[in-house]
Parts: C-alpha cells; sequence; structure tokens
C-alpha cells in the first residue's frame, strides 16, 4: 500500500503504517509526488518491525552517492527491511524542474544504477570509483561498511526500460500508467528476456465504492489519470488498445484505474495473481481528507483482509 500522499497530513501515514502492519500488509511504499520519498520511508520503518518499506520512484533527480546515502540509511532504519525503487520521470519533470538532460533516458539509469551499486559497496578501505558517460566519482569512501545489501527495484512503464530491470536490478514495479494486456503483451516480455528471474510487482490505482457510489469513484478516477493526458507514455499504453490518449478519462478509463465495490474489485485483482507477484495498492489524486480517509478504511479493513483470504485458498489450492 501507498502512503505519504497528497490528501492526509504526514502524521497520519504513521498511524496507517501500524494499522497496515497490523492488517498484514506485505510492502508499504512512498513516493516523491508530494514528500521526499526518503523522509517518509525512515518514518514509515521507524512505525513497524515486519513490513517492507520502499520507495515507489526514488528519482534520478539525487546524484548516485547521494541515493546510495540514502538507501543505506533506510536499509539501517529498517533492519534490513528497505528495497530501492528507483526510475526516472516525465521528460518535461527532468528537464523543467531538475535541469536534468532527458535525453537516452536507459542509458543514463543502467548507469545511475551501476554507479550506485559501486558508492553502496564502498567501504573505508575500498574506496569507490566510477568513469562513466553520465556520472563519475572520484575515490568515494565510507566512514562506516554498509550495514547489509540493498535491492533495487526499477520502475517501469515501456518495454526498453522493463528490459534494463530484467537485466540489471532484482525487481520491476510497474508503473501506475498500464492495462493488464500492457502488462502480458509488451513489458512482461520485455523483462523476461534476459532470462533472469527477478521480482515483478505492480501499481495499481484502486477506487473502491459503497452500492450507489459509483458516479463519484469514477469521477475520482479521472481526476487520477487527467494529467498523464499529455505524457508520452500514457499514449504508448493506449495506442496498444487502439485508443487515443484522450481515451483515458473515457472508454479507457476502468482499463486504467480499478473501480468498483469490494467483491468487484476483488474479481478485477484476480488477474494479476497470474502476471505479477505482489500489487502495490495507490489511492486515487487529490482527494479531499474525509474522502482519504475514507479510502484507507475500506482498504485495510475491507479489501486487505478480503485478498488476504483469498491468496490463502490460492495457496491451499496450489498445495493440493
Amino acid at each position: 500500500m501507498v502512503l505519504g500522499v497528497a490528501g492526509l497530513p504526514l502524521r497520519r501515514s504513521l498511524d496507517l503504517a501500524v494499522q497496515a502492519e497490523a492488517a498484514g500488509c506485505d510492502t508499504l511504499a512512498a513516493g516523491e509526488a508530494t514528500y521526499d520519498s526518503v523522509a517518509v520511508c525512515g518514518l514509515l520503518a521507524s512505525a513497524t518491525r515486519r513490513t517492507r518499506i520502499m520507495t515507489t520512484v526514488m528519482t534520478w533527480a539525487r546524484p548516485p552517492v547521494a541515493a546510495a546515502l540514502g538507501a543505506i540509511t533506510l536499509a539501517e532504519i529498517a533492519e534490513g527491511r528497505f528495497a530501492l525503487g528507483l526510475g526516472t520521470m516525465p521528460a518535461a519533470w527532468s528537464r523543467d524542474h531538475y535541469g536534468i538532460d532527458p535525453g537516452r533516458s536507459v542509458s543514463r539509469l543502467r548507469e545511475y544504477v551501476a554507479c550506485l551499486r559501486g558508492a553502496l559497496s564502498a567501504t573505508p578501505g575500498r574506496p569507490f570509483f566510477f568513469d562513466g558517460e553520465f556520472f563519475k566519482v572520484r575515490e568515494y569512501s565510507r566512514t562506516w561498511p554498509p550495514p547489509c545489501q540493498v535491492a533495487i527495484h526499477l520502475a517501469a512503464t515501456r518495454p526498453r526500460m522493463a528490459r534494463l530491470a530484467g537485466e540489471v536490478a532484482e525487481g520491476v514495479l510497474y508503473n501506475v500508467i498500464h492495462t493488464r494486456a500492457w502488462l502480458h503483451d509488451v513489458l512482461e516480455p520485455s523483462v523476461t528476456a534476459s532470462g533472469r528471474r527477478i521480482e515483478r510487482g505492480a501499481m495499481l490505482r484502486v477506487v473502491p465504492h459503497a452500492d450507489g457510489g459509483r458516479e463519484r469513484a469514477l469521477e475520482q478516477a479521472r481526476i487520477a489519470v487527467a494529467p498523464y493526458v499529455e505524457v508520452p507514455y500514457l499514449a504508448d499504453v493506449l495506442a496498444h488498445h487502439g485508443w487515443s490518449p484522450e481515451a483515458a478519462t473515457g472508454p479507457a478509463l476502468e482499463e486504467l484505474v480499478l473501480v468498483g465495490t469490494v467483491p468487484e474489485l476483488l474479481g478485477r485483482l484476480e488477474p494479476y495473481r497470474e502476471l505479477v507477484d505482489w500489487v502495490l495498492l495507490a489511492p486515487p489524486r487529490m482527494l479531499r481528507e474525509a474522502e482519504m480517509e475514507a479510502w484507507y478504511e475500506t482498504v485495510l479493513g475491507e479489501l486487505l483482509p478480503a485478498l488476504r483470504v483469498r491468496s490463502a485458498a490460492a495457496r491451499l489450492e496450489s498445495a493440493s
């Protein structure tokens, strides 16, 4: 489940993290759309004892050495429960917000991962050097050995980034902008092309509603999707179905966002069991505080317990 989102005070995420762990949530994650992901993950790690803590997408706005320092810090706070979700961002954000050249993004991220891993492994007696096309490091040495290994999961929406994850990462996190057909037909073959078996997760926007609440739920879904209409990778996903980007808030809406009552959502989530190892449930964007509270109440109180029951039944069936 995603925490640290707009619409709730950040301190509320600590209470929700405790509830989520008690409810059996496997992974709690934070992104960088609203708060700093390193700071939020540190708070979530301090509030929990068993649940994995993860950044959804720590962007390459940090230099690799700074990203390594953040990851090592979180790994120690979480006592080995931290995984680093790493990725790029839309080209306009890289260029206009951070002054980063977004060109050749796959090559840049490949080098970024290599440089970050080198910084993670640096020790007082073994300084790290890196002489790449995009990044250069001279004699970086940590004052203390890293506490543990940090798994890297690359965020992916397009096939080239998915292929890179399959080649260099421990896991892939499919971006929230996807359809099941896009995962099955395009991204999964790209991830497995290297022949390596890595962990696969998918971030899903889920909008539960009670009977009679469908129209407001669809409105919430449209608000969540609308900002991506101008982002090129949404056009790629929809073109796979023969749709234009404008279809995102119309005919394609419920391919991009799961909308329904809890029983309906259980049915919508079931096919993901064959596609990925786990799903990361995310709320719609820009909800009012009362609606955001209601989202977490429904997910933690109804949807997550129902998913756990189904998962246990599936394991029993598989074992038999």
